[in-house]
């Protein structure tokens, strides 16, 4: 039986949750850095609470399973990647990345404090071109 569709199903599955929780990431970041007073204080931590906790039980589960199911695709094609490959690899690297540096901005909104990062409204936007980037590499194929 073959499986790659079924693997290559739960990668793409796994690539939109992941990636709606990244935005969602970057959007409240972006929010954060534009805004101010207690009101919006209180309610950037409840929400900021709120992506924290889907973060750990749904965002941070969905990149495991997209890195592992791209990992099993790509050892059993036995082959060195193509060029469109390995810059896909390195734009899920730089979204990973990404994911990481909000998920600390995110923490610490959690416990009140400033995120140490600086991404601001540009956060949302690198999510967004990151994901074209890879969707179109995946589709195309050039």
């Amino acid at each position: 039986m073959n499986f790659h569709p079924w693997i290559n199903a739960f990668h793409i599955a796994a690539g939109v949750i992941w990636t709606g929780g990244v935005l969602a990431m970057a959007v409240l970041s972006a929010c954060v850095s534009s805004s101010s007073g207690n009101y919006a204080g209180n309610m950037q931590q409840t929400l900021a609470g709120f992506i924290h906790r889907w973060n750990r039980k749904v965002t941070t589960p969905a990149m495991i399973i997209l890195w592992g199911c791209g990992v099993v695709m790509l050892v059993s094609h036995g082959a060195l990647p193509h060029a469109w490959l390995l810059l896909k690899i390195i734009a899920v690297l730089a979204m990973s990345a990404l994911h990481g540096i909000l998920s600390s901005g995110i923490r610490k909104m959690v416990n009140g404090e400033q995120p140490s990062h600086k991404l601001g409204m540009a956060g949302y936007k690198v999510v967004i071109i990151l994901t074209v980037i890879i969707i179109f590499l995946a589709e195309l194929r050039p």
